[in-house]
C-alpha cells in the first residue's frame, strides 16, 4: 500500500514497520482456509487512520476427481457417457479431459456431476483412447490426474491381419480373470518370417487394446535380423489349445509336423508370459513315433494343475487316447497314460474331451469303434460302429474307473456316434457335467 513516509504500519493491531518510503508491503502468514488482516498507519503525530481490511482465502489443497470406471478398458459401440465428480474445500475453477494427450478440454456439468459423452462412430474400430482428467480450483491447485481407457469396436475387427490372400482358421480363445482375452489360430501365411506352411500365432486383447501378432510356433529368437526368430522345425502347426493357470502364464497346447521325436506329429506346449512377453521353451508332451492329434484341455478349479488328452497312433495305426497333466509349481509333465483299453488291433478310439467337476473327478471321454467286450455280440470288427466312451478318474481312491460305453439304447441297440464333448458347470457350488 502507500502511507505516509515515517509513519508506523500496524497489521492486526501489531506493529509491523517504519516506512521508509510513502510505499510499504508487509509479509503474513496464513492458515488454510479464510485469513482477515487489519491494517492501519500511524503517523508521528499519533494520528492513527481508519482500518483496511483484507480478507484472503488461502487454500493450499488440491482439488480432488474421481471417474466412473465402470467402462475401464471396455469395448464400446455407439455413444457411451462417462460420469465425472470433482470437489474442492473451498471452489472449483474447472474440469477437464484429454484424449490422448490432446489437447484439455472443459466438460459440462449437470446439477450433480460431469459428463463426457463419447461416440465410438468418429473413431475407427481398434482405436485405443486414454482419457485423462483433472480438476483446477481458483487458487490454481491442481488435482491429480485420473484416466481410464476405451476400445473401439463398432462391428468385427480382424484378429489375423495377414495382408496377402492366406487362410486363418482353427481358433482358440481363453479370457482371464482381468477380461484379457487371448486369441490362438492356425495361419499359412509367412508372417513374421514364419514361412508358408501352417503356423501358430497369438494376439492379446488386454486394457491397452489389441497387441501386435506374437508368432508362437518358433524354436529360437534369435539368427534373423528381419523378424528375430528361427523356425527350425519347418512342420506344419495345427490345432491350437489354450487355458491359463494360477501364476496368469498362458499355456499353449498344438499339433506339430516338425521333428520333434520320430516321424508323424506331436502335440507340443509352450507357456507365455502376458506380464514380460516372453515365451518358455518348447515342451514335447507325447512320446515316441506316430501321430498325436486332436490334443484337449481342462483345468482344475485351483488353476495349477492342466489336464490334456489327445488320439495317437504310437501303439498302433488305428488310434488309442492318451492323458497327462503339467503341474504348475513344478513345470513338469506326468508320463503319458494310455486310456483306451481295447485289446482288439482294429480298435479305432479317436476326438477325445475332457472336463474336472468340482472334487477334482477327471472325466475324459471319446469316440471308439471295435471295443469288443462292450459291442453287441452279432457285431464284428466289419460291422462295428462307432459307440461314444468314458472314464473317469476317482482322486479320492487315485485310480481310474474301467472303461465304459454310454451310447447303447435300452433295447442294446444303437447306431454310430460321433465327436463327443464333455464340459463341467461349476455354478453355486455344484458340479455337473454334460455331455453332448
Amino acid at each position: 500500500g502507500t502511507g505516509e513516509k515515517g509513519a508506523t504500519l500496524k497489521v492486526n493491531n501489531i506493529t509491523d514497520s517504519v516506512l521508509q518510503t510513502t510505499a510499504w508491503s508487509v509479509f503474513v502468514n496464513m492458515v488454510p482456509g479464510e485469513n482477515q488482516f487489519h491494517f492501519t498507519l500511524v503517523d508521528p503525530a499519533e494520528n492513527e487512520s481508519q482500518a483496511t481490511i483484507a480478507k484472503i482465502y488461502y487454500d493450499n489443497e488440491v482439488p480432488v476427481i474421481s471417474v466412473d470406471k465402470t467402462l475401464d478398458g471396455k469395448w464400446i459401440q455407439d455413444s457411451v457417457i462417462i460420469l465425472v465428480t470433482a470437489d474442492d474445500n473451498y471452489k472449483l475453477d474447472t474440469v477437464e479431459h484429454r484424449i490422448n494427450a490432446g489437447a484439455w478440454q472443459k466438460l459440462s456439468k449437470t446439477a450433480t456431476e460431469y459428463q463426457l459423452q463419447i461416440d465410438s462412430t468418429t473413431y475407427l474400430d481398434g482405436d485405443v483412447l486414454k482419457i485423462e482428467f483433472r480438476s483446477t480450483d481458483i487458487a490454481t491447485n491442481e488435482s491429480q490426474h485420473d484416466n481410464l481407457v476405451l476400445k473401439v469396436m463398432n462391428g468385427p475387427i480382424i484378429i489375423s491381419s495377414d495382408p496377402k490372400n492366406n487362410k486363418s482358421e482353427t481358433a482358440s480363445i481363453h479370457v482371464d480373470d482381468n477380461d484379457n482375452t487371448y486369441v490362438v489360430w492356425v495361419d499359412d501365411g509367412d508372417i513374421l518370417c514364419s514361412g508358408n506352411d501352417p503356423d501358430i500365432f497369438l494376439r492379446v486383447d488386454d486394457a491397452f487394446g489389441i497387441s501386435d501378432t506374437y508368432l508362437v510356433s518358433f524354436t529360437s529368437e534369435s539368427a534373423n535380423a528381419n523378424c528375430g526368430y528361427t523356425h527350425e522345425k519347418d512342420g506344419d502347426s495345427f490345432n491350437p489349445q489354450v487355458v491359463i493357470d494360477n501364476a496368469g502364464l498362458l499355456h499353449i497346447f498344438w499339433e506339430e509336423g516338425g521333428d520333434y521325436g520320430g516321424y508323424g506329429h506331436d502335440i507340443i506346449h509352450r507357456s507365455f508370459d502376458p506380464a514380460t512377453k516372453k515365451f518358455s521353451a518348447i515342451d514335447v508332451v507325447s512320446e515316441g513315433d506316430g501321430q498325436s492329434s486332436f490334443s484337449q484341455l481342462a483345468i482344475n478349479e485351483a488353476r495349477d494343475k492342466i489336464h490334456i488328452v489327445w488320439q495317437d497312433t504310437v501303439l498302433d495305426f488305428q488310434g488309442d487316447i492318451f492323458y497327462s497333466t503339467y503341474t504348475s509349481s513344478s513345470a513338469e509333465f506326468s508320463i503319458p497314460l494310455l486310456l483306451s483299453d481295447d485289446p482288439t488291433i482294429n480298435d479305432k478310439s479317436e476326438r477325445p474331451s475332457v472336463a474336472i467337476d468340482t472334487d477334482d473327478t477327471v472325466h475324459v471321454i471319446w469316440q471308439d469303434k471295435g471295443n469288443t467286450l462292450l459291442q453287441m455280440v452279432t457285431e464284428t470288427s466289419s460291422t462295428a460302429k462307432y459307440g461314444i466312451h468314458h472314464r473317469f478318474f476317482d482322486p479320492a481312491s487315485k485310480e481310474w474307473s474301467s472303461q465304459t460305453m454310454i451310447t447303447r439304447s435300452q433295447d442294446g441297440y444303437r447306431g454310430n456316434s460321433y465327436t463327443p464333448k464333455i464340459i463341467s458347470n461349476h455354478a453355486k457350488g455344484v458340479s455337473s457335467v454334460f455331455i453332448v
